[in-house]
């Protein structure tokens, strides 16, 4: 639990983004443990480039599986260094091990959270040598992909030829 894993974490602050049916819960464990100065729910925003920019580390603790969450793939994109829970949606992404905990486990997450933090130069540099990874998931390259797919097969070739002739991201 996100809350839980910051609470334990001295001098860490949280942003968490989004609505949803959970926020009532959210806001009362954050009361209830007296972390309103660290924690803030800040519901849906139109800034998230923004708000990425200014954060040093990026928690994602999904327990469920999302098939390709894009608020992931945002902050890979931008070079973040990413702790995340460990389920197949966030493996498939490449993620390193480290920066993976058991999904629902606040004392992983918090070891997870301040290893990243405990070497954050470490975490910025492995973070934005992946960011060519994560491109290959940007909806103009899978729009790319997906054509040239097509056309190969229109054209009498195989799906193979089509994803060989792939150009390497920029």
């Amino acid at each position: 639990d996100l809350i839980t894993a910051i609470g334990a974490c001295d001098g860490v602050a949280a942003w968490i983004v989004g609505e949803g049916d959970r926020r009532g819960s959210l806001q009362s464990q954050i009361d209830r443990l007296g972390l309103g100065m660290r924690i803030r729910l800040l519901g849906t925003r139109n800034d998230i480039a923004d708000l990425l920019s200014a954060c040093d580390v990026f928690v994602f603790p999904s327990t469920s599986g999302e098939g390709s969450p894009a608020a992931l793939k945002e902050a890979m994109a931008l070079g973040l260094p990413i702790v995340a829970s460990d389920i197949p949606a966030h493996r498939d992404l490449g993620l390193l091990e480290e920066s993976l905990y058991p999904p629902g486990d606040p004392a992983g997450l918090r070891q997870s959270l301040v290893g990243v933090l405990g070497d954050l130069n470490q975490a910025r540099a492995l973070a934005q040598s992946r960011t060519r990874d994560i491109t290959r998931f940007l909806p103009e390259r899978l729009i790319a992909r997906t054509e040239a797919v097509y056309h190969a097969v229109l054209d009498g070739g195989s799906v193979g030829q089509a994803l060989s002739l792939e150009s390497p991201p920029a």
